[in-house]
């Protein structure tokens, strides 16, 4: 059992000390390229950083036959970012993080509500089905995916498109000279 935590800890290690590069290369794409941080982080850094949760995802349902693992690791992991968030910005010395943040983030941030507000919709319907009959109409209940599983990702390309555009046209207002 020690071999495994000693495992579990170097993996662990390992993700961290390539976030803290992911984090430096992320900086310097944008700079080259003129996209915003905030851009870059929730497009590029988070889908590479969210790497180790999507192979366990998978993992978990397909060859554990666990989703509970795969719900749990999704949701846990949303909830562990924002409190990391927390500690970043008590750390913070020069004024709170939330201050200096881009309000792009509001827009993301808003978009993550809803993608997770229809994650908790469609886990209570289908637990409503399993206490008094099935919510669903039929051929929703036999697609084999959750109604919610094409609306959330329909909404996560929507809100990548919308903040992208958000920010460019508020780094080039903000770059536009005064009359």
């Amino acid at each position: 059992m020690v071999l495994i935590w000693l495992q579990f800890l170097a993996c662990a290690v390992l993700i961290g000390l390539a976030g803290y590069q992911l984090s430096r290369y992320g900086d310097i794409i944008a700079r080259r390229t003129g996209l915003s941080g905030g851009w870059i982080g929730m497009a590029l850094l988070a889908t590479a950083t969210s790497l180790p949760e999507l192979v366990t995802g998978v993992s978990s349902v397909t060859v554990a036959a666990a989703p509970n693992l795969a719900l749990g690791n999704a949701l846990g992991s949303c909830m562990l970012n924002l409190f990391f968030l927390v500690v970043v910005d008590f750390l913070s010395r020069r004024e709170p993080l939330w201050y200096r943040a881009s309000q792009g983030h509001v827009l993301a941030a808003a978009f993550g509500v809803v993608m997770l507000g229809f994650t908790m919709v469609s886990l209570l319907v289908s637990h409503m089905g399993a206490v008094g009959g099935d919510p669903l109409p039929a051929f929703l209940a036999n697609l084999g995916f959750s109604l919610a599983t094409p609306v959330v990702f329909l909404l996560y390309l929507v809100a990548m498109r919308t903040v992208f555009h958000y920010e460019r046209a508020h780094r080039v207002a903000a770059t536009e000279p005064l009359a």
